[in-house]
């Protein structure tokens, strides 16, 4: 069983250790060397090549495949006069997947498959070839709101065919750092690495060997968040320089858009081009990408223990709040209204306190301004409560506004029970919208109560789709169900239900 991101990182170091005590290694010929300089990633955050710092909420995954035409990436050269194309066009397509092992570990596997045309010795190269399998682990070090620097590990395992300019005969290793700024919906993101490869001589000016590598790429959100402009500049650059025409230092612009038509789906689209005579770098790159994000699977939760019944909420649910009848919604399980974890809004048969005592959506006056405020039957929060994109998880950014809700709470003893209404875009199928919104209105239960709110004073409900408002859609609301007498106790303040975790 999974414990931390340490035990993780020490089994897959064993495994990495016996894979390369395993692997035959044989001596490399002329050919036996990836020329490929675009090799795509499906990491959280990912742009074209290049996977973000963070490596996503725990147990999200996606999937993808990548598809690519390169116009001559390998073209023998001398004295600037073009001799012969050892490969003269190539299609390349890309199979892969991630999954976050823990909000900050995450692993990918990508598989290589080449369609080319080219001459080699006076021989066309093989036609269809696999290249190698690689291996990615990304482990975050740093995460803070505009900041995320992470430690990543490439591993290639030699799966390809000999003499195809598609992967070499013994293992590489690329150990690299991360670097991740920005928000969510802008940033920049760099990368840097090393390249450890067996050294071939190729027969030409070019000898390949150890590289240092370098990606520098951006993001920017052109329409919320369906659309989004990517941009990326590579460079690889030997360690040890032998060639002198250059071939050696590859480089490559690339720039693309990414469509996202539903909250599960993203399509890229990018053109790239090389920017000097290294190997590997195309004349004319068109890529081609699809990548299916499956909803975060919540792992278990430990459960602090209960406080006591309250002496005004105690309730004997009847039938859940469903906001939708769409018969493809998920049924709502049975829940206890009163576990801190589990806390949806019931409506209630009867109660043991006085239902006169508890008047319904008693008018109130706006008492103040500022982050949150009173008006009428709700707490108006001035900013949205920003969570990560298909995700339950509140960013640092949702901190202020979520404590000025608490410290409001707080000086309000008058409100009796505050409802947390997660709300949905119409974007992907109702059920999901559905499922999604319940976990953040829930996410947003949950940090209110560790914040020290009584949590019989708190419920928390999905709606979904249901309530549009053909601005943001995307929101949490809160919605004050019950206001409390005047002589009625003073609710609990603080943690007490943690007295024996302090």
């Amino acid at each position: 069983m999974l414990q931390t991101p340490g035990s993780v990182s020490r089994g897959l170091a064993l495994l990495l250790v016996l894979l390369l005590a395993g692997v035959p290694f044989a001596r490399a010929g002329e050919a036996d060397f990836d020329a490929q300089l675009l090799e795509p990633s499906f990491a959280n955050g990912a742009l074209l090549a290049s996977g973000g710092a963070r490596p996503g909420t725990q147990w999200s995954h996606r999937v993808g495949l990548v598809l690519q035409y390169e116009r001559a990436p390998l073209v023998l050269v001398r004295d600037e006069t073009e001799m012969e194309r050892l490969v003269s066009d190539r299609f390349g397509a890309w199979v892969g997947g991630w999954i976050a092992l823990h909000e900050r570990m995450g692993v990918g596997v990508v598989m290589p498959v080449y369609g080319h045309y080219g001459t080699f010795a006076g021989r066309y190269v093989k036609p269809v070839v696999p290249g190698d399998l690689r291996v990615d682990v990304k482990i975050m070090a740093v995460d803070l709101p505009v900041l995320a620097i992470s430690g990543d590990l490439r591993l290639y395992l030699p799966t390809s065919a000999r003499a195809s300019f598609a992967g070499e005969v013994g293992p590489r290793l690329a150990p690299g750092l991360t670097v991740d700024l920005g928000p969510e919906r802008a940033g920049f993101v760099a990368g840097l690495g090393l390249l450890f490869r067996e050294k071939v001589e190729t027969g030409f000016d070019l000898e390949v060997t150890h590289e240092f590598t370098l990606i520098l790429g951006g993001r920017v959100e052109l329409v919320s968040e369906r659309l989004s402009l990517l941009g990326e500049f590579a460079l690889r650059t030997a360690l040890e320089h032998e060639s002198s025409e250059g071939g050696q230092t590859p480089a490559e612009l690339r720039l693309g858009l990414r469509a996202r038509p539903t909250g599960l789906l993203a399509l890229d689209l990018a053109l790239g081009t090389g920017l000097g005579p290294g190997y590997g770098t195309s004349r004319v790159r068109v890529l081609l990408g699809i990548t299916v994000l499956g909803p975060p699977k919540r792992p278990p939760k430990r459960r602090s223990p209960e406080p006591e019944p309250g002496p005004l909420l105690e309730a004997r649910p009847s039938r859940p709040i469903d906001p939708s009848s769409d018969e493809d919604l998920p049924e709502l399980p049975d829940v206890d209204p009163c576990a801190p974890d589990r806390r949806q809004v019931f409506l209630y048969d009867s109660f043991e306190a006085d239902p006169d005592a508890l008047p319904l959506l008693a008018e109130a006056e706006e008492v103040e301004e500022g982050p949150a405020r009173v008006v009428e039957d709700r707490i108006v929060i001035r900013d949205p409560i920003p969570f990560r994109l298909d995700s339950d998880e509140l960013l640092p950014e949702a901190r202020p506004v979520l404590d000025a809700v608490r410290d409001l709470l707080d000086r309000r003893p008058d409100i009796g029970l505050l409802v947390i209404e997660g709300h949905a875009s119409s974007e992907g199928t109702a059920a999901y919208n559905w499922d999604l919104s319940t976990r953040r209105a829930e996410a947003v239960f949950r940090y209110l109560v560790e914040a020290g709110i009584d949590p019989y004073r708190l419920a928390w409900r999905g709606m979904g789709e249901a309530v549009p408002t053909g601005g943001e859609d995307r929101r949490v609301e809160f919605r004050i169900e019950r206001w409390r007498p005047a002589d009625a106790p003073a609710p609990i303040s603080g943690v007490p239900w943690r007295e024996e975790e302090r």
